[in-house]
């Protein structure tokens, strides 16, 4: 019995070795330098997505004073290659003036120490953590939800003019300016057949009951056979349905087309 327990003990040190040795060799790619540097710079550009790229930069600039030439070069060098290119371009045209007297220091970088890339994501966390960043999709069709539903369009229209409004915010809030009557001319065949797979059956249902035959015939043409054939009995089914029900199926269904234009799924006609 106790030569069996030694052997018992031999095979579990044996086994606690080769477990040993296997976190060994993952501790080790771990600390990879190579493998850590590759990590922290997708968290960079997720980060700099994430708070922006205007943001990202100012966190940078504002550290200025408390840097010196080298490291600024390199946090602004890190910042910039996670930035896409036409955030870039806006930026520089911002702070042109306060880099130029850097442009050497910029030009002799030739990488960007991991402990620099490490240090502008703590930062940038900290940003990220007091922030939420809204989709601009989704609040251009707030604002645009929000106009048509007042009463005083002139009013609506008015505070949409003014300066502080971004205007390609403005724009795309113009473009999602539409309502039911808009399934009419106003989107392709394909995208109704894009809105066709986001709507549920119910939604589709209480709107088509309530409109116009044509505009009926604009989502029944997109559908399957099958499925028209099942939509129409529901419409027969369900008789006349309430008003109100009737329009808060239609606004939904203008909703989630207003969302699939502003994600750039689709576009009006």
């Amino acid at each position: 019995m106790f030569k069996s327990s030694k052997k018992e003990i031999h095979e579990e040190l044996m086994n606690l070795r080769m477990e040993i040795e296997k976190l060994r060799e993952q501790l080790d790619k771990q600390a990879n330098p190579t493998s850590k540097v590759a990590d922290n710079a997708h968290r960079l550009c997720d980060l700099v997505s994430y708070v922006g790229a205007k943001q990202a930069f100012k966190v940078v600039m504002d550290n200025r004073a408390n840097t010196d030439d080298e490291k600024f070069s390199q946090q602004l060098l890190a910042v910039a290659s996670s930035c896409l290119s036409w955030e870039l371009q806006d930026i520089l045209s911002d702070y042109a003036q306060e880099l130029l007297p850097v442009m050497s220091q910029i030009a002799t970088i030739g990488s960007i120490p991991l402990t620099v890339i490490q240090e502008l994501n703590i930062e940038l966390e900290d940003v990220a953590e007091k922030q939420w960043n809204l989709d601009k999709g989704e609040q251009a069709a707030f604002m645009a939800g929000l106009i048509n539903a007042a009463s005083d369009k002139d009013q609506a229209f008015a505070s949409l003019d003014s300066e502080i409004i971004d205007p390609a915010l403005k724009h795309l809030v113009l473009d999602l300016l539409f309502d039911f009557d808009a399934f009419r001319t106003s989107f392709s065949d394909h995208a109704i057949r894009e809105l066709l797979m986001v709507i549920n059956n119910e939604d589709l249902t209480f709107a088509l009951a309530g409109a116009d035959e044509d505009v009926r015939e604009v989502f029944l043409r997109n559908l399957s056979e099958r499925a028209r054939n099942m939509v129409e009995e529901d419409i027969e089914i369900c008789g006349g349905v309430s008003k109100r029900d009737n329009e808060n199926a239609q606004l939904s269904l203008v909703r989630s087309m207003r969302m699939l234009v502003a994600k750039g799924v689709v576009e009006r006609s």
